[in-house]
């Protein structure tokens, strides 16, 4: 497993969201675990980023939680697009959504 850093939103509307709130407290961002890694389409990464409450990522189903005080995430690549890190919680919805720094 490896690490990343980014401010997780709790229950996002949409990414404009996200990267509103990580550009105004930026210096909030922690260290999370990533545990894999989920390559998506330009239409389904397009479709998460729009409605992130949706329940129809199936891939995010009992993945996420905490260990150790850090978030279990979900890196989620799209070629040209920001590498996003996604805590369900269980959920198959990001539950907490965050833009991967570098």
């Amino acid at each position: 497993m490896k690490t990343a850093k980014a401010l997780m939103v709790r229950k996002p509307s949409n990414f404009e969201e996200v990267l509103k709130i990580t550009k105004k407290y930026i210096e909030k961002a922690e260290s999370v675990i990533v545990e894999k890694t989920v390559e998506l389409t330009d239409a389904a990464y397009r479709k998460l980023i729009d409605n992130p409450m949706t329940k129809v990522f199936g891939f995010l189903k009992n993945q996420g939680g905490i260990e150790d005080g850090k978030m279990l995430t979900i890196e989620i690549k799209c070629k040209d697009r920001p590498t996003l890190l996604i805590n369900a919680e269980g959920y198959g919805y990001a539950r907490y959504l965050g833009i991967a720094l570098k």
